[in-house]
């Protein structure tokens, strides 16, 4: 199959598949990790609240006026992206497009916070 052909059948698939909302990656939030899976079925990216540096809200224009390259797990078209910069790790930096960004990152920090105080308690 030519690379034509195969652009043929993929576009046209792609813009279906947005158009009815299927939505490509699916973002869970854990107990110690949150983490994107293909079509909810497959793990790419996992990550550990404690590892996360950062978990910001930003517009997606300013994404490459920040002078790096994030892994883009976006499977929608939003205005707004949550940008999740990690302490360390081959991909420093992850954007997602969850629904509700704001609340996403509230939450994130609520998950964070948990952790903190039950680490803190165990080592008392």
């Amino acid at each position: 199959m030519s690379l034509v052909a195969a652009l043929i059948f993929l576009v046209p698939a792609g813009v279906l598949l947005l158009v009815r909302g299927v939505r490509l990656y699916r973002y869970e939030l854990g107990d110690r990790a949150f983490s994107v899976s293909l079509f909810g079925r497959y793990e790419i990216v996992s990550i550990r609240y404690e590892e996360m540096a950062e978990v910001t809200v930003a517009k997606w224009w300013e994404l490459n006026s920040a002078g790096w390259w994030p892994l883009l797990l976006k499977d929608r078209f939003a205005s707004e992206v949550v940008v999740i910069e990690r302490r360390g790790g081959l991909q420093r930096c992850v954007v997602v497009t969850p629904e509700r960004p704001q609340e996403f990152v509230a939450r994130i920090a609520m998950r964070r916070l948990e952790i903190k105080r039950t680490q803190s308690s165990k080592s008392i």
